[in-house]
């Protein structure tokens, strides 16, 4: 399981535009949550370099990545 810091997200919306975007950047990723009131993106361990998709997925949809949390 890795955690991610997610900037920006107001309500389950946002967190649901997060979700698909990061999916959009890898259907392989699996989004366990997104909480959009502390930012903090639960995903299970996937191949790769999930940082790097996480933060292009938030970029894509108008959010500020901040980093592993």
């Amino acid at each position: 399981m890795a955690q991610y810091k997610v900037e920006g997200l107001h309500c389950d919306g946002c967190a649901m535009s997060l979700k698909k975007a990061i999916k959009r950047q890898d259907a392989s990723i699996t989004v366990q949550s997104i909480d959009h009131k502390s930012g903090l993106v639960i995903i299970d361990e996937a191949a790769g370099d999930v940082a790097a998709k996480v933060a292009a997925a938030a970029a894509d949809v108008g959010f500020t990545y901040v980093g592993p949390a």
